[in-house]
């Protein structure tokens, strides 16, 4: 059976100013999830679609190491990926969209060690402009 997997990534970066913010505080919150919703759509032959819509706002300069990409894995003969909607939002709402050479897909890692998996790709997307606030 095939599986069709599409995934939603409308991952919205909002770079707010925070004067809580230690940069040299390790304790410091690096980003926060605003929210993040998963939703499946299933269907009757056994088919599914998944999309994830995550907000995160950064807060330090060591959050936009942690969130400045996202990479997702997927089983490239029997899944397929679609990036429908990736940006980062500014303060003032404007929206920054992620442009095709900022999304790469790549072998996974493991299939080096396991080329039972050699099917399994990495689609990384990478945010622009992320900015402590």
């Amino acid at each position: 059976m095939k599986t069709n997997c599409s995934l939603r990534v409308a991952a919205v970066f909002l770079v707010l100013w925070s004067p809580w913010v230690v940069a040299d505080d390790s304790t410091a919150v690096n980003h926060i999830t605003l929210h993040d919703y998963e939703t499946y759509h299933l269907k009757s032959d056994g088919r599914y679609t998944y999309e994830d819509d995550v907000i995160d706002q950064v807060k330090t300069s060591q959050g936009i190491s942690a969130i400045g990409e996202k990479s997702i894995a997927f089983r490239s003969p029997m899944q397929r990926l679609d990036i429908l909607e990736a940006y980062t939002e500014t303060p003032r709402g404007k929206k920054i969209p992620v442009g095709a050479n900022e999304i790469r897909v790549q072998e996974s890692p493991i299939s080096v060690a396991a080329p039972t998996f050699s099917d399994i790709k990495v689609e990384t997307i990478i945010f622009p402009a992320l900015e402590v606030g």
